[in-house]
């Protein structure tokens, strides 16, 4: 079973690679490559057996005590100054790796399965102690009517088949690669959808989620250098896809 508890920090970097030159700094982190800062939200995921003793896997205020100092290393601090990141550029994938390392050194008997970083509803990191994954989240508006003539029950679908409607999409993708890659190429997928009515679209068989998620799947799987690993896909608070 996994536990998670969620801690927050803020803090000041800049992205700089102290072996190149400015320019070349400026160039590869754009905006990032100048003093800026963050709220950064931290979430730590423990993986263990139930406890038959104390019916936890692990004590949660004890997790909050452990991870609680390594947090305060960071709050309100220039993270470029610190030891660590005067060695590793303050990335957001080396803040996770820096808190995984602290945090599982002090673990007995349980499992870091991973740690998350955020600075904001669309970029995310996630570092499970062998590879790192990042987070992007898109958004898209479309039309659409359910059911299809190729149902022929239209009790199916209920309200969906009644009348046109639409819905805001929130697509989020965990993913290994180019980030800067990514948002341009998903962007450009993601746009076939946007203001759009997605019955009008040909590659979709259905307009359900379930197809659109299968649609994006496949169609980001073929963009060289990025591998997904996991796709979200929310039409309404209450109607989630997720795939695999």
């Amino acid at each position: 079973m996994k536990v998670t508890r969620k801690f927050k920090f803020s803090a000041c970097h800049y992205l700089s690679n102290p072996e190149w030159p400015d320019e070349k700094n400026r160039q590869f982190f754009g905006k990032s490559a100048r003093m800026h800062g963050h709220n950064f939200t931290i979430f730590v995921t423990i993986e263990g057996d139930v406890n038959p003793k104390t019916g936890m896997v692990i004590n949660l205020e004890n997790l909050k005590n452990m991870v609680s100092p390594i947090i305060e290393e960071l709050d309100h601090r220039c993270l470029n100054e610190l030891p660590y990141f005067k060695r590793k550029i303050p990335t957001l994938e080396n803040i996770a790796i820096f808190i995984f390392e602290r945090v599982e050194e002090q673990l007995d008997g349980v499992r870091l399965y991973s740690i998350r970083a955020e600075i904001n509803d669309e970029i995310a990191v996630e570092f499970n102690g062998r590879n790192t994954i990042k987070r992007l989240m898109f958004k898209f508006s479309s039309s659409h009517r359910l059911p299809s003539e190729k149902v022929k029950n239209h009790n199916v679908y209920g309200k969906c088949g009644e009348e046109r409607h639409g819905h805001d999409y929130y697509f989020e993708i965990w993913f290994r690669g180019d980030e800067e890659i990514a948002r341009v190429e998903i962007s450009k997928i993601v746009n076939i959808f946007d203001h759009n009515d997605l019955d009008s679209i040909s590659a979709l068989e259905y307009s359900t989620g379930e197809y659109i998620l299968q649609f994006l799947w496949q169609k980001i799987k073929k963009i060289d250098g990025i591998f997904p690993v996991k796709m979200v896909l929310k039409e309404t608070e209450n109607n989630i896809f997720e795939i695999p």
